[in-house]
């Protein structure tokens, strides 16, 4: 499908961001969680309302805890 730019919006899918937080983003360095956000294999361009949508209707939530390997940007 094509979108106008303005309606366009990149969206993680397989896993979703919540999944790929809970099963071990929680628990790895930066590096790791960058390379995830930046694959391409699991981006998808779908329209902003469309991914909105999903997100709410997204049944998953977030870990609200990291695990002993977490580590941020300056670490």
């Amino acid at each position: 499908m094509t979108y106008r730019f303005e309606e366009a919006d990149i969206d993680h899918y397989n896993p979703t961001v919540v999944d790929h937080w809970n099963s071990t983003g929680h628990d790895i360095d930066q590096a790791s969680r960058r390379d995830y956000y930046n694959t391409s294999s699991v981006l998808r361009v779908l329209s902003k309302k469309v991914n909105s949508q999903l997100g709410r209707e997204e049944e998953a939530r977030y870990t609200r805890t990291v695990g002993k390997n977490f580590r941020g940007p300056k670490d």
